[in-house]
């Protein structure tokens, strides 16, 4: 295994300071021609489009440098978390780091303090279904 220098985590670090501001949005559609992430955006009220719309654009303005509470990592999974009044809304994504884009997989609306299994089954289902 090799080990890694001051050197190598100084290159990282400017590498992704230097895509920083430069990430693209894409939805994951299934062979089927849908996609889970915009059937998702389409059932939500305008004003949570809204929150999720202006949550996915702060999120590509800083990646990859976003922590909690916009962003984090669930069970090898990425999600944005943001609010919308007392609605909760979780929304899972992947970057695809060849061509710089956020490719949404799906979300849903968090009723209980826990992420379900399920639902995080559901992503890492999708996630690898879409290569990533």
């Amino acid at each position: 295994m090799k080990k890694r220098s001051l050197t190598d985590e100084k290159e990282t670090k400017d590498k992704e300071e230097s895509t920083k501001g430069r990430w693209r949005m894409s939805a994951y559609v299934r062979p089927n021609d849908r996609s889970p992430f915009l059937q998702f955006r389409k059932e939500l009220s305008k004003n949570e489009r809204t929150t999720l719309d202006a949550a996915i654009e702060h999120l590509m303005a800083e990646y990859p440098d976003v922590k909690m509470p916009l962003s984090e990592m669930v069970q090898g999974v990425a999600m944005i978390r943001c609010r919308n009044g007392k609605v909760r809304i979780r929304t899972f994504y992947a970057p695809r780091r060849c061509d710089l884009i956020l490719l949404f997989l799906n979300g849903f609306r968090k009723k209980s303090d826990e992420v379900t299994q399920e639902e995080l089954d559901r992503a890492r289902k999708l996630k690898s279904e879409s290569g990533l």
